[in-house]
């Protein structure tokens, strides 16, 4: 660990020497009359690929100027209102700058009242740090979910048992949306994803690099939800309606409008979405104890009912080189279910007893936010910005059982009625400082953030006995924590030569957590500093190929929930419970990619200390009870290979397929024996799109994932196939489409303690086959916004992550 920190360093302070300016496109456009032609689109794309890479407006002077350009070949699309659309072909970049001689526009010969500029992306565009997931272009995402998208990405993988999401085989996933991370639980943030209407969503970026710029936690990468904004001038807007379901409604509409004029852009969206499938778990598990065998097989029918509401508005005001934007932000995830499961009880392979168990749940989430964020072009073209965001949670979560023996017994472990209750209020602040610049030839970035967090979690399970309800202390609990982190970082990129470019950064972070019960007694007083470099180098080996690689170090803290005590009943033999005591996992990981036009293949080695697992079971006592613990292993490794491999078969018919093999080694104790588990697994996704005449296009797409890990237990295979049909009428569009047609999206997992053979198993149906029909409907001006040069503080936000 050591090591890495001072190689990284050195590397830092040697490379900081011999910097070149990043490739850069500039040029110039005017009229006949050799005046400059001020505001005009000028829109970039790549040869091979015909994919947007950048855009711009032109000045007051008739100047543009596109940065950060990798070599290669492009042509540029040039239109404004009233004069003819020009494409500039074969524009070759090598040198660090590119200047066209000056074009001439020509007016057009009738009178247009106004131009929609646009530009077609392919569904999935691979950067050199990231996998763009362009959502608008594909027929499957339609009236799904955010949530929906990331199962279905490339390399992703949706644990709804843990509410955890993966990447690359690994956990530890940050999600922003428009570049702002969510402080938010996992299963709220779940229900949030599951709220996020598709319609609202421009783009998916699953971030495997994260600069140094980043927040350090999050082990596996980010994600980054960018939401439609229109930047077009004047009233614009959408709306979309989605029904559909299967056992169950599934339903969700949106709408968004935004208000653009020179100086103000402001907007306003809003989802609602329902979701009333029926669920099915499994659970099984035998205990082999004092040489009797016990088995205990529980089916538990579930029907839940989520309803998610979300609304965002904001406003920037733009004056000169400043720009002052103004937000808030809030929603609401209620989730209830009644449940009645049937526990049946054998012992050495005789029938026992059965309990019969109903189990009334609900969990509503609220969350109230506000931002304000200053951002300042200074002449030296350097960029200030300042944001600072004040979040608000709250949530509650009672549950009433009721449990019957159908023989009689005298087992006392198991209430005949009990009751939970659960209450988190969550309040985090978070401000930060960003700054580039440049020295001489050196482009800087360096920032700062303070985030204060603090909840209050309690608890409290109460038993009906003699028809009295009377708390239950070994189960109720009560804890207060605050944390603080306060971070630094710095980052310098730059040219080696015309081929090689590379970005250094450093990172520090500087944790304070404390958790109090309900005598005041600290039981948690943690502070953790920690560095964390970072190192990306490309290497362009031909116009058509390169080679990149990255070395990082990064943290992930346990959540709120995990770290706040609480008590969960799966079923009346079984509970979850939260650990205080959890340590963070640090990772330190290596990659190196090959990039062959848009066809890539990467591999990556990380290594995880403290890896948390969840849900880890252990026997209560002396009785058969399981209790499920968060806990931290001791170590986690995974080496990881993907290739992404598109194929144009013919001009209607697309093939993305990307496929991960992954080798894992998980190590560590349970229950005092020592245990090492190695699996070999992989992740394949495959999609067809065909583009039909009378503007219908369909897809077929999905993925196969052939295990993995989840704490001890390992996964068996599961995966999913979707079929749509889109049909583009003016500024409207349907679709209909079946998601998860074969009703594949079964979770099945195992283990098995390696010292008393105990065995344990899940069987779980989170979601069936949608049958759905959507309705999308865009609406407003499509008239290019004069100040498009203009950057508020939330679009320089996406910048940096773009």
């Amino acid at each position: 660990m050591f090591q890495f920190q001072t190689i990284s360093y050195v590397i830092l302070l040697l490379f900081s020497t011999s910097i070149k300016a990043q490739n850069t496109l500039e040029g110039s456009l005017k009229v006949s009359t050799n005046e400059p032609l001020v505001y005009a689109s000028v829109v970039l794309k790549n040869s091979i690929e015909k994919v947007f890479v950048a855009g711009t407006v032109t000045d007051e002077k008739g100047n543009f100027v596109l940065t950060k350009v990798e070599p290669g070949n492009y042509f540029l699309e040039l239109g404004m209102l009233g004069y003819e659309s020009k494409v500039i072909e074969n524009i070759i970049v090598k040198d660090q700058k590119v200047v066209l001689e000056s074009i001439l526009m020509v007016e057009s010969a009738q009178t247009i009242d106004e131009i929609q500029v646009s530009a077609r992306k392919t569904m999935y565009e691979r950067k050199v740090d990231r996998l763009v997931i362009n959502v608008q272009s594909s027929a499957l995402t339609a009236g799904s979910s955010a949530l929906d998208i990331i199962e279905r990405s490339p390399g992703m993988t949706v644990n709804r048992q843990g509410g955890i999401i993966s990447m690359a085989g690994r956990d530890g996933v940050v999600v922003m949306i428009n570049g702002k991370r969510q402080y938010i639980q996992e299963d709220a943030l779940i229900g949030l994803l599951a709220g996020i209407n598709a319609n609202n969503i421009a783009k998916l970026e699953i971030i495997t690099t994260p600069p140094a710029s980043f927040d350090a936690e999050g082990n596996a990468g980010f994600i980054n939800i960018v939401l439609i904004k229109s930047e077009s001038e004047g009233y614009n807007g959408n709306f979309g309606l989605a029904v559909g379901g299967y056992k169950g409604f599934i339903g969700n509409t949106n709408a968004t409008v935004t208000f653009n004029t020179k100086k103000w852009s402001s907007y306003i969206d809003a989802s609602l979405s329902a979701n009333q499938q029926s669920q099915d778990f499994r659970f099984e598990r035998t205990i082999f104890s004092g040489g009797n065998t016990t088995n205990i097989a529980t089916i538990n029918d579930r029907n839940p009912e989520r309803n998610v509401g979300t609304l965002r508005i904001g406003t920037t005001y733009t004056f000169g080189q400043s720009s002052l934007s103004l937000g808030a932000n809030g929603y609401f995830n209620n989730w209830a279910m009644e449940a009645r499961s049937t526990a049946v009880i054998t012992k050495n392979k005789n029938y026992d007893n059965t309990i019969l168990s109903t189990q009334f749940e609900k969990n509503d989430w609220q969350h109230g936010g506000l931002s304000l964020g200053f951002s300042h072009t200074f002449s030296n073209k350097s960029l200030l910005n300042i944001s600072s965001d004040l979040l608000a949670y709250t949530t509650e979560n009672p549950t009433i059982y009721t449990n019957q023996y159908v023989l009689p017994t005298t087992n006392n472990d198991i209430s005949a009625n009990s009751k939970s209750f659960k209450s988190t209020p969550i309040k985090v602040l978070v401000n930060a400082l960003d700054y580039e610049y440049k020295v001489g030839q050196l482009n800087f970035e360096s920032g700062a953030k303070l985030t204060l967090s603090s909840f209050e979690n309690e608890v409290s399970v109460d038993y009906l006995i003699n028809e009295v309800w009377s708390r239950q202390p070994q189960y109720s609990s009560y804890a207060a924590m605050k944390e603080n982190i306060v971070a630094a970082y710095t980052s310098v990129g730059g040219k080696l030569s015309n081929k090689t470019n590379y970005k250094l950064g450093l990172r520090y972070e500087s944790s304070n957590t404390t958790i109090r019960n309900e005598r005041d007694s600290i039981i948690v007083d943690r502070d953790l500093p920690y560095f964390f470099p970072s190192i990306f180098v490309s290497h362009a080996l031909s116009e058509k190929s390169s080679i990149n690689i990255s070395a990082s170090r990064r943290i992930t803290r346990p959540t709120f929930n995990d770290l706040a005590p609480f008590i969960l009943f799966t079923d009346p033999t079984s509970f979850v419970t939260g650990n205080p005591t959890l340590l963070p996992v640090l990772s330190q990981s290596v990659s190196a990619e090959y990039k062959y036009n848009n066809k890539v293949f990467s591999l990556q080695y990380a290594i995880d200390q403290n890896p948390i697992a969840r849900f880890v079971p252990a026997l209560q006592g002396s009785s058969n009870n399981i209790i499920a613990k968060v806990r931290n292993f001791d170590k986690f490794t995974t080496l990881s290979a993907t290739i992404a491999y598109p194929i144009s078969v013919i001009k209607w018919w697309d093939i993305n397929i990307n496929l991960t093999g992954f080798a894992q080694n998980i190590y560590g104790t349970y229950e005092s024996s020592d245990i090492k588990i190695q699996r070999l697994s992989a992740n394949l996704f495959v999609n067809n799109a065909f583009t039909l005449p009378k503007s219908f296009s369909t897809e077929i797409g999905g993925f196969y994932n052939s295990g993995g890990f989840f704490g001890p237990f390992q996964n068996k295979a599961f995966g999913t196939l979707n079929i749509a049909i889109l049909k583009k009428v003016k500024n409207a569009s349907f679709t209909i489409g079946v998601d998860n047609v074969l009703n594949s999206m079964r979770f099945r997992s195992s283990f098995i303690d390696p010292n008393t053979k105990n065995e344990f198993s899940n069987n779980m149906i989170f979601a069936r086959a949608n049958y759905k029909v959507v309705f999308r409907y865009n609406f407003g001006s499509s008239k290019v916004k004069s100040n498009l040069n203009k950057k508020s503080s939330a679009a320089e936000e996406r910048r940096r992550v773009e």
